[in-house]
Formats: structure tokens, C-alpha cells, sequence
């Protein structure tokens, strides 16, 4: 009778801290901040070039299998987006061995990225113990691959040198798509894990989410592509392919391209 009441007893202890136990959780989170494509040039002064701040972020579907209740692998899907602008006074450029084009200048440069990219994190998560809210950090690798990339670029007017003159043009524009690599970053991100029940709870944070590779192909290197057949037929290659002078006038390229993201995170987790 008496080891009946104990094991009893004990059962009774255990209930509680095997009902707040699970070993998956399944969570949806939406994130938002800063996501921009980083240039870290070759050569020449990239200040030049002015970035403007630019707005992304993502949402997905991840899953963490509790190693134990403070360790657990976390990974994942999710669709990212980019967007970075950068704009120039009076964008120059020269290549000596152009058949038409010997200088150009483009005045009141703009150009505009928009990139979406699904994801896959990989990732440790640590969190403290307790009965309600914990404090959370989780550190790994996201895979990033680009599905559509595309650019826009626009100018108030143009200056063409030619080896026997120049042309001034009117303000033109062009759109197209850019091609560039597999991304890998480094993914760090911290918050609170609230308790809403025993099977779910709300997650915010912070995270960061930093390139480590260069994500560049290599592509057309001229800024301004001459048309045939059309005086006026200028079409803009993107800057992130091609060459331009600084402000010395010192040739210059925008060199390695690097995604970079940083904002707030909310997520809700249910457990299995």
C-alpha cells in the first residue's frame, strides 16, 4: 500500500512537467526590417554611389526538433524579399575599347532592385529554462536561392561622347532582370519565447541575417548599351555588372554583392 501512494504521488509530480514537455514545434513567422544587396567594391571609391534605406523582409514556415528542453535544431522554408536603391549625381564611365561609345555621363542616376529569394535556414536554437516565458538565441546558416532579381534604371538625360563629337539625349529608362547566385549568410536571431498554453507559444525577437558569399555573375560590362539601328536607342546595364568612374575618375566596379537583412520577428509555435 505504501509503494502504491508513493509511485501515485510521484506520478502525480511528474504529470505537470510531462505535460509542458514536446519534442517538435511547428511555427509561422513573419519578419520585417532592413534587406538590401551590399556592394563591397574591387576598385575605385564606391561612395560614389549613394544607398537609400530600403525595406524587406519574410514569412515562412519552420520546424524544431527539441534535442532536450534547451537545445533544438531548427530549419525551414521561407520567401524573402530585397529591395535596395542607389542613386548618382553624374554617373560616368569610359572604355577605350568601344567600337561607338569613347565617355558617357548620366545625370541624376537612379537604379532600383527588387529580389525574392526562398530560404532554408539551418540552425541551432538555445533557450533558457522555465515554466512560462524563456529567453531565447539561435545561431546557423540560411541557403538563399533567387527566383526573380530584377533591376530598374533611370536618368534626367544623358552626355554620349563620341571619337568625333557628343550627343546629349533625352531622360530614357530601362528594366531588366539580373542574374545572380546562391546566397549564404550567417543567421543570428534573440528574443522571448511567451507561453500562450501548453501547446503554443508566441516568439519575438531580433534577427540578422549577413552574406558571407559573393552572390555576383558576370555579365555585359558596359553602362550603356548602344541599340543599332536607333540615334537614340540607349538602353542602362545594371551597375551591379558594369564599370564607372568615381569621383576621381578612377575606374571602379561595384565588385562583390552581398545580401544583408536585420529587422523584428514574430512568430507563433505549436507543439507536438
Amino acid at each position: 500500500m505504501k509503494k502504491k501512494l508513493i509511485l501515485l504521488l510521484f506520478s502525480l509530480a511528474s504529470l505537470p512537467l510531462f505535460a509542458q514537455e514536446h519534442f517538435f514545434e511547428l511555427s509561422l513567422h513573419v519578419s520585417g526590417g532592413g534587406a538590401v544587396f551590399q556592394f563591397a567594391p574591387h576598385a575605385g571609391d564606391v561612395s560614389t554611389l549613394f544607398q537609400a534605406p530600403s525595406l524587406g523582409g519574410n514569412a515562412g514556415l519552420g520546424g524544431t526538433w527539441l534535442i532536450n528542453s534547451s537545445v533544438g535544431l531548427r530549419t525551414g522554408v521561407e520567401m524573402s524579399i530585397y529591395r535596395s536603391e542607389y542613386t548618382c549625381e553624374l554617373l560616368k564611365a569610359k572604355d577605350d575599347n568601344w567600337e561607338l561609345i569613347r565617355h558617357s555621363a548620366q545625370k541624376e542616376y537612379v537604379e532600383k532592385y527588387r529580389g525574392y529569394y526562398l530560404q532554408i535556414p539551418l540552425m541551432i536554437q538555445f533557450q533558457t529554462s522555465g515554466e512560462k516565458n524563456r529567453l531565447y538565441a539561435a545561431l546557423g546558416l540560411k541557403m538563399g536561392i533567387p527566383m526573380d532579381v530584377t533591376f530598374e534604371a533611370k536618368n534626367s538625360g544623358a552626355i554620349i561622347y563620341y571619337v568625333g563629337g557628343q550627343e546629349n539625349t533625352d531622360a530614357f529608362s530601362t528594366k531588366g532582370d539580373l542574374l545572380l547566385k546562391t546566397a549564404f549568410a550567417g543567421a543570428v536571431e534573440v528574443g522571448m519565447k511567451w507561453r500562450l498554453s501548453d501547446k503554443m507559444s508566441l516568439h519575438s525577437g531580433v534577427y540578422v541575417d549577413l552574406g558571407l558569399d559573393d552572390t555576383k555573375e558576370s555579365g555585359e560590362l558596359l553602362p550603356l548599351i548602344y541599340q543599332d539601328g536607333d540615334r537614340q536607342g540607349y538602353k542602362q546595364n545594371s551597375i551591379v555588372n558594369a564599370s564607372y568612374l568615381d569621383e576621381n575618375d578612377v575606374p571602379a566596379s561595384t565588385g562583390k554583392i552581398v545580401p544583408f537583412a536585420a529587422g523584428l520577428k514574430v512568430a507563433l509555435s505549436f507543439g507536438f
